[in-house]
């Protein structure tokens, strides 16, 4: 059974809990930049061994797009459910967000789990409200005027990003 959230302090614009401040703006959308890249980088080294040996020459642009299609629905869950659901002072953190000294808690203050934490980035933040443009760069945008400073996809899976 979860304890309900206590009231925020007099500034919910700039706390959560514990004098924890909520993260900037930059530092996310510079968390989530690097987060995008991050579960690439073993599509584009087997690209490069395959490109290597000769098994992808530079007009099979098919193959790439399998590759990355590949990436999407193996290594970002991968890297999003273990990373983040680490445990101790870790959990909730990628390892951007670790750089960027952010992390994702729970509203109802649970730690993240591997599902969860997939749930939050790659179904929802990902295939929801990033399958049309507009509705991700407003997602990316909306913390810059929610007195939470959440965005979409925090809002719709019940998250809250602060300063670790």
């Amino acid at each position: 059974m979860s304890a309900s959230m206590p009231p925020l302090p007099a500034d919910p614009a700039r706390y959560y809990r514990l004098g924890a401040p909520y993260a900037g703006w930059w530092r996310r959308v510079l968390a989530s930049i690097l987060d995008g890249l991050i579960p690439f980088i073993p599509t584009f080294a087997l690209g490069a061994v395959l490109h290597a040996t000769g098994l992808i020459d530079r007009g099979s642009e098919n193959l790439w797009a399998v590759l990355i299609f590949a990436s999407i629905v193996t290594w970002h869950p991968l890297y999003f459910g273990l990373t983040m659901s680490r445990p101790g002072p870790r959990n909730g953190q990628t390892w951007a967000k670790q750089w960027l000294r952010i992390r994702v808690v729970r509203g109802d203050r649970r730690p993240l789990g591997g599902w969860y934490s997939v749930l939050r980035e790659v179904l929802v933040k990902w295939a929801l409200l990033g399958a049309c443009a507009i509705v991700s760069l407003i997602d990316s945008v909306w913390p810059l005027w929610d007195d939470r400073k959440q965005a979409l996809h925090d809002k719709i899976v019940s998250t809250f990003v602060v300063r670790a």
